[in-house]
């Protein structure tokens, strides 16, 4: 299933940092998968070989590992330090607390309504047709008609 979901989930990423923990991930969940399959006594009930032994030579001081289990490990890790440092797999990063110097809004501050005046929302917009600054009313009125004779009116 996890696999499915990485799979999924790399036509999607754009964040490199993401992309290596998902690869670990994957990595070492098709390693371990492929020793269960294929390794003896039999199909999907095989045993994965462990053969890394830190500290002693046989694992009473570390556990034993293998390659596939470090590459899991590692990306899991990986991928929770992205999500506690507010990386995203579309490649943004979250804000929980505002920068040094930005005012901090308080849980009272007043929510502005949808129908609340925004500054310059009604303004009127000039039209077209209107007289530029200089421009007398002769002068507009032979634009016009400039304009309509061309068929851009």
């Amino acid at each position: 299933m996890v696999i499915g979901w990485i799979g999924w989930m790399a036509a999607r990423l754009r964040s490199l940092p993401w992309a290596i923990s998902l690869g670990l991930v994957l990595g070492g969940a098709l390693g371990n998968l492929t020793d269960r399959i294929f390794r003896a006594p039999g199909v999907f009930v095989g045993h994965v070989v462990d053969m890394v032994s830190l500290f002693d030579p046989y694992g009473q001081v570390w556990p034993i590992f293998n390659l596939a289990d470090s590459a899991l490990v590692s990306g899991v890790v990986l991928a929770v330090l992205l999500e506690l440092t507010g990386r995203q797999r579309d490649g943004t990063r979250l804000r929980s607390r505002p920068r040094a110097g930005e005012p901090v809004p308080s849980r009272d501050a007043e929510v502005p309504s949808r129908d609340a005046e925004v500054p310059g929302r009604d303004a009127e917009v000039p039209s077209r047709d209107a007289e530029a600054p200089g421009q007398d009313a002769g002068t507009k009125a032979d634009t016009t008609t400039e304009t309509k004779r061309q068929g851009r009116a």
